[in-house]
């Protein structure tokens, strides 16, 4: 006996929506058994992808009548995602399960062999219809990895902050390798790496004018995408050897171990090229096709052969078909080879370069324009919220807000007058009528500028969504929880109302009276 697996789920999903394993027994003699089940254990947790643990739920399953096992898993793995994103920006956990099948043979258990599924990941968000079981996350978005619904045109102020998620996690982030920021006057990169930590797989990065670290200056506009980098013209046949200088350690035949600037031991082939800056990271010229090597501390492991060395003029020529791993244009640094001119002595030499190549970069996802606008004469009330996939937007409500302070009580009517003492009186301060509940809520009412109609699936969103901030002081990144009161509106399309404005009521998550 044994299990296969029909359908699968996306390698990345959305904890909040179906998560299905259908499995089958073949042969299929042994379903014919009144007893016969499926069964699947299943596995999560957070951390390192390779750390499993023992199973925490064992799931069971009777065959339908087409005799499959269909298992959804998404109600179990949602309820473990239970941080707030405030508090948790990278929600993520791994899954996997082991399925097999048994079925009673007089007073003993017959089982099938053990079919383990790969690791899997889930996301804290909710997929829409009529998107597919099982759809890559990859195509939910038309923005992705930047983990929002748009829209591709947005409005901001000059003092606005804020982030969005980047999904970098291995498998579902497209191979992107920088976030660009673009704009009339300049142009910048944020570089993203992927992690197999579950708390690292979702970067955060500025993404308004005022956030912490938002790399450009603009004028009026700029514009943020998601970007894949390629070295053209890659392979680089000469180095100028500018200036020489010399390490104590002697080159033996054959391989060596050396330390640069106090970085981790590096293993270095005779005849062999690395490279390396002042901030002792450290870059190696390599095959094309392998991994390049630029992480800070950790010793390359294959370096470009060099095919010559002229001493007279100091050029350096490689091996045809590597390249140079550092990126952008006109890159400098220190070269480190195991080659000196003096053929007696056979030791290191140091020598400055410059290299010349073009990096291009290819859009992964659809651009985000933010187009800067004036305040009005209304203070602005500023609302970010948890979208689908876990992940803030970001609205100003700039026009008209109005706060409002509600009260409950109820009351009780106490005994007045002495009623211990020798003779019955009462005290001019004595009431008849006491409060014993009394209970505030304060409301927000807030009205947006004129929008298009681009906005209307981001703000279903923040219909249902189940966390959400007013951002009242920008300066200082001061929050106040809210929760939507509004539970119905008209959306509207700008074919037909031509300029588009909502209202929206929020109560406060905390109210007047701190009672803990």
């Amino acid at each position: 006996m044994a299990i296969t697996i029909n359908q699968y789920p996306a390698s990345c999903s959305l904890a909040q929506s179906p998560i299905v394993f259908s499995v089958k027994e073949s042969p299929t003699g042994s379903i014919s058994s009144a007893s016969f089940q499926y069964v699947a254990d299943l596995y999560y947790w957070t951390g390192s992808e390779g750390v499993s643990g023992s199973s925490d739920y064992t799931l069971v399953k009777y065959p339908n009548l087409e005799q499959y096992g269909i298992f959804d898993v998404s109600k179990i793995i949602n309820s473990t995602l239970v941080d707030l994103r405030e508090e948790n920006p990278s929600n993520v956990v791994y899954f996997k399960l082991d399925f097999y099948s048994q079925y009673k043979s007089g007073s003993f258990f017959v089982t099938s062999s053990h079919y383990p599924t790969g690791n899997y990941k889930a996301l804290d968000g909710y997929g829409i219809f009529p998107e597919p079981i099982g759809q890559p996350i990859v195509s939910k978005s038309e923005f992705w990895p930047i983990m929002t619904d748009g829209p591709s045109s947005q409005s901001v102020f000059s003092g606005n902050i804020g982030t969005f998620g980047v999904f970098t996690g291995e498998g579902c982030n497209l191979n992107v390798d920088y976030i660009q920021y673009t704009s009339s006057t300049t142009s910048s990169l944020i570089q993203v790496s992927s992690s197999l930590t579950s708390s690292n797989q979702i970067q955060q990065i500025p993404v308004f004018p005022s956030e912490d670290g938002f790399p450009i200056t603009y004028n009026g506009w700029y514009e943020v995408c998601p970007v894949s980098s390629s070295i053209s013209g890659s392979t680089v046949e000469t180095i100028t050897n500018v200036s020489a200088s010399f390490f104590s350690e002697a080159m033996l035949e054959g391989e060596v171990d050396f330390n640069i600037d106090g970085a981790e031991p590096i293993l270095n082939n005779a005849n062999s090229i690395c490279w390396y800056t002042g901030s002792e990271t450290l870059y190696v010229v390599q095959p094309e096709g392998l991994l390049i090597f630029d992480q800070s501390g950790v010793g390359p492991t294959d370096c470009a052969q060099v095919r010559t060395v002229d001493c007279s003029t100091g050029l350096v020529e490689f091996q045809s078909g590597y390249f140079v791993s550092a990126t952008g244009e006109n890159y400098t640094g220190s070269l480190v080879f195991a080659q000196s001119c003096d053929v007696n002595d056979n030791i290191f030499t140091s020598s400055s370069f410059s290299i010349e190549g073009t990096t291009i970069y290819t859009n992964v996802g659809n651009c985000i324009r933010f187009d800067e606008v004036c305040e009005k004469k209304y203070p602005n009330v500023r609302i970010k919220w948890k979208n689908r996939y876990g992940q803030y937007d970001y609205l100003n409500f700039n026009l008209v807000s109005r706060q409002s302070f509600s009260t409950t009580t109820r009351t009780y009517q106490p005994q007045l007058g002495s009623w211990q003492g020798s003779s019955l009186s009462y005290n001019q301060y004595d009431s008849s009528v006491q409060n014993y509940v009394s209970d505030s809520t304060q409301a927000l009412s807030v009205n947006t500028d004129w929008l298009s109609e681009d906005y209307n699936e981001i703000l279903k969103q923040l219909l249902v969504s189940d966390e959400i901030y007013w951002v009242y002081d920008e300066t200082n990144e001061l929050l106040r929880p809210i929760t939507i009161a509004t539970s119905n509106i008209q959306f509207k399309t700008g074919v037909v109302d031509k300029l588009i404005q909502y209202s929206f009521d929020f109560n406060f998550g905390q109210n007047y009276k701190l009672i803990i």
